[in-house]
This record gives structure tokens, sequence and C-alpha cells, in this order.
């Protein structure tokens, strides 16, 4: 079960340890791109978006300096001069497999996701800021697939207790306009919304409960 950090001795210290909370290794397909743009235009893509995951805060647990590792694949199918992009998405994480309370050596598959549903503007040089309130195309996506990471991890170690990350990632998609790629529901094929919903549906809980079992 994850803990509540209470007590803050060293402000400076505690607001430090609270970030790096996931670890995420980032990789970037761009074979289907002109060489122009990989070699100029997004030649910081990859530092910049794992950058942005790894150095931002998820939750405001203390994790016990214990990190939630995924891994991202991310491969461009379009790209033009105007620094709009298309992609699709592979997320993957793990956590430790315990041995009584102690973290063995092994791992154990949490989550296997692919989105192919993803339109985004990059700017080269420009910061990734991490703003809940305001929808971007690109951060927004990447916000919503790290709660859905902490929610199923959280799952497995109380049950349901993955609600709170999963409610927050239902407000990206709820602040994502309706012309949005991939954000709302769809008759057919995959969409975040429907996603998230089903995983905040009482239908469900059984199989988040399945998680902690």
């Amino acid at each position: 079960m994850r803990l509540p950090l209470l007590i803050c001795v060293a402000g400076i210290f505690c607001a430090a340890s609270a970030l790096a909370q996931i670890e995420c290794q980032v990789t970037v397909n761009m074979e289907q791109l002109p060489g122009n743009l990989v070699s100029d235009q997004l030649q910081n893509f990859k530092s910049d978006i794992e950058n942005y995951i790894n150095n931002n805060r998820w939750t405001n647990d203390d994790l016990g300096g214990e990190k939630i590792r995924c891994s991202l694949t991310i491969f461009f199918t379009s790209g033009a001069g105007d620094n709009s992009y298309t992609a699709q998405m592979f997320l993957g994480s793990q956590r430790p497999v315990f041995v009584g309370k102690k973290p063995s050596a092994k791992n154990t598959a949490m989550l296997r996701m692919f989105d192919d549903q993803w339109s985004f503007t990059y700017v080269k040089n420009q910061p990734l800021i991490k703003n809940e309130t305001q929808f971007d195309d690109l951060t927004d996506f990447l916000d919503f697939y790290m709660n859905i990471v902490v929610g199923f991890d959280y799952d497995s170690y109380d049950p349901l207790s993955g609600t709170p990350f999963f409610q927050k990632a239902l407000t990206f998609c709820n602040q994502a306009p309706g012309s949005a790629k991939g954000w709302t529901i769809s008759t057919s094929g995959y969409s975040k919304k429907g996603l998230v919903e089903e995983l905040l549906s009482a239908q469900y809980n059984s199989f988040r409960e399945g998680l902690f079992r």
C-alpha cells in the first residue's frame, strides 16, 4: 500500500524526493519521416519526452525512493514543416515481484497498451510544461498515460487504490476538444475516454481487484 507523506522535515529535500517517481525509457522510430525533420526539428524530441516524464511529479505520495518503471515506444507516421506530427505509441510498465514484504530481483508486467490515434504539435527548443488546466495535444497525451501507469501500479498494491489516477486521466479526456484525434468515445476502434470510463466502471472492479490478488 502506498503511504502518504505526513511529515516534511526539510522542504527542499522533500520536494526533490517527490520528483522522479517514474523511470521511463523512451524509444523513437522516425524512419517514415523526411531526413531533414529528423536531423533538425526532432533532434531533441526523445530527450524532451524522457525528461518530461522522468522529472515530473505524478503522485503526492512518498514512494520511499521506489520508481515506477515503464517503457514508451513512439513510431512517427507523418510530419510536416509546420511542426505537426502523427504517431503511434506502445506503452509498457512493470513492477517488482515481492517475496514477503521485500521486492525481489524479478519483475512482472503490469500494462501493455497500443495507441495509434495521436496527433500533436512539437516545436524544437520549446519547453514542455505540465499544465493540467489547459489542453495540449502532446503533454496531455503523456499526462493521460502516466496516470494510467500509476493507477495500474497502485491497484496492484492496494485494491482499487488507482481510482484517483484514473479519474485524473478522465479529466484530460473531458477537456480535450472534440476535434482532437483519439480522445472522444468512438463507435468503432479505441479511444482514451472509452478506456478510462471502463476502468472507472464498477462492472470492471473484479478485473482491477485481480491485479492485486
